[in-house]
């Protein structure tokens, strides 16, 4: 079971880095999923050969992206758990990138496209400005079919009783 683990958390931690929330990140976000108790920063560094200063604010970052939760103190020490499913966290970091570097983009080239007086210059930045909004609306998309996914798994009316 160990070497499961390991892989386990070793995988993580690669999603993490291919997701852009680090590699560290991602091997907490396993430990975590992993574990069926609550473990303290320190317990995750100890875990994981990390120094607390790593464990720390890749624990603050899931904790503002909802994949990890603080569920209470031992001895005046956090104690945090896995909150979302990999599909709830997928769908969580879909609309996050979207907000918060995508439609940011748009904006950007919409204004390039706006003050650019070369006609062809003003064409590609148009042309990107769709691009970017297909994109954007893809993965949009993609959020919302992996929401239906969830909520048909929760509600299953071939699902025997």
């Amino acid at each position: 079971m160990n070497k499961l683990r390991k892989e386990f958390i070793e995988r993580t931690g690669r999603i993490g880095k291919l997701w852009g929330i680090g590699e560290s990140a991602g091997k907490i976000w396993g430990l975590l999923l992993f574990e069926r108790n609550a473990l303290t920063q320190e317990e995750i560094a100890k875990q994981l050969n990390h120094s607390v200063s790593l464990v720390s604010p890749a624990l603050s970052m899931m904790v503002r992206l909802g994949l990890v939760s603080i569920v209470g103190k031992r001895k005046r020490k956090n104690l945090y758990t896995a909150n979302a499913s990999f599909i709830e966290a997928l769908d969580g970091l879909f609309k996050s990138f979207v907000k918060n570097e995508v439609k940011p983009l748009i904006n950007i080239l919409k204004k390039c496209a706006e003050a650019e007086k070369d006609g062809a210059k003003r064409k590609r930045f148009s042309n990107l400005v769709r691009e970017y909004e297909i994109a954007g609306g893809a993965l949009s998309l993609l959020s919302n079919v992996v929401l239906a996914k969830r909520t048909l798994r929760r509600f299953n009316p071939f699902r025997r009783w």
